[in-house]
């Protein structure tokens, strides 16, 4: 109901929308379902550790709300699927820096516990998504600046291979 509340609030939101971090149940994967067309989701991935260091990183100022990150992340490659990662830290400026605080729920063990849960949970819904061909997998290697550029090539490459094979498949089989 929140969900087709707020989709009549936007005044066009047949040009496309983001929804971050939702379906993360099958439940919710019907319930989106009843309110739009799924036409593309996009499952970002992060090494674990690489996640866990992330979370336990993040800060609030405490006066002005700034959100920071204090971690400074340097993996190294695994594979060819999973390459090196460097995140440095987005330090709050000098005025911040003897007002921050942290989530009670960024402590590593309540990270790990939240991350079970999430993969739980988000299992179903991804293979219901890659059943319908509708998930792209992508891996993250670095902060916004690297994974932004990336990420909207990779997804207009996938736009562009899915609208050329919805044109195309009237010519299957007349070749």
């Amino acid at each position: 109901e929140i969900l087709k509340n707020r989709m009549e609030k936007v005044h066009d939101y047949n040009r496309g929308f983001i929804l971050d971090g939702f379906p993360r149940t099958a439940a919710q994967v019907g319930l989106l379902s009843n309110v739009v067309d799924v036409n593309l989701v996009l499952n970002m991935n992060l090494r674990e550790e690489a996640l866990i260091t992330k979370c336990a990183g993040r800060r609030t100022c405490s006066e002005c709300g700034g959100s920071f990150n204090l971690a400074d992340v340097n993996l190294a490659g695994v594979s060819y699927e999973r390459p090196p990662i460097v995140m440095p830290p987005l330090f709050p400026p000098p005025g911040c820096l003897n007002k921050m605080t942290s989530r009670p729920d960024d402590a590593e063990e309540v990270i790990k516990q939240r991350l079970n849960i999430y993969k739980r949970e988000s299992e179903p819904v991804k293979a219901l998504y890659r059943k319908e061909g509708l998930l792209v997998d992508y891996e993250i290697v670095g902060g916004l600046e690297h994974t932004l550029p990336h990420l909207l090539d990779s997804i207009h490459a996938c736009l562009l291979d899915r609208d050329r094979l919805m044109h195309s498949s009237n010519l299957i089989g007349s070749f």
